[in-house]
């Protein structure tokens, strides 16, 4: 089993074992989690803490640097990701610099601007999933 996958099935378990989702689909995925977390985590500058980047190494089972790769190597393998690899942020985010400097640097998940209204989101879910989730839970 190859290093990507076996730092997803990590991440699964984890992402399962501290989420609570009930009897119902869900929008949130612990792959579609690892790729947002990887993406957002491989256009930061953990220079000036260390114990961060270790932390978040720690939860992505796999160094920053190979977790970049992963989401390359993801995404161009598998094509249909990129429709469900979204990232939407609110207004009042979109203004700090930290977001500004991440949508700028970010080349791996499409960031969407802000959150659209409940009923785009349910349009966008139900388009994206073929009617599998009907209702984004925000």
């Amino acid at each position: 089993m190859n290093k990507t996958l076996l730092a997803l099935q990590d991440y699964a378990k984890d992402f399962y074992s501290n989420t609570e989702f009930g009897d119902s689909n869900i929008v949130g995925s612990p792959l579609g989690s690892w790729l947002l977390v990887a993406s957002v985590a491989s256009s930061l500058d953990f220079g000036s803490n260390p114990a961060l980047k270790a932390e978040t190494e720690n939860r992505l089972h796999m160094s920053i640097e190979e977790a970049k790769e992963a989401v390359e190597d993801l995404l161009e393998q598998y094509r249909e990701l990129n429709y469900v690899a979204q990232a939407w942020t609110t207004p009042n985010l979109n203004s700090l610099p930290a977001v500004q400097k991440w949508v700028e640097a970010n080349t791996l998940i499409p960031h969407e601007g802000s959150i659209p209204s409940q009923e785009q989101i349910n349009k966008w879910a139900a388009t994206n999933t073929n009617d599998l989730i009907k209702e984004f839970p925000a």
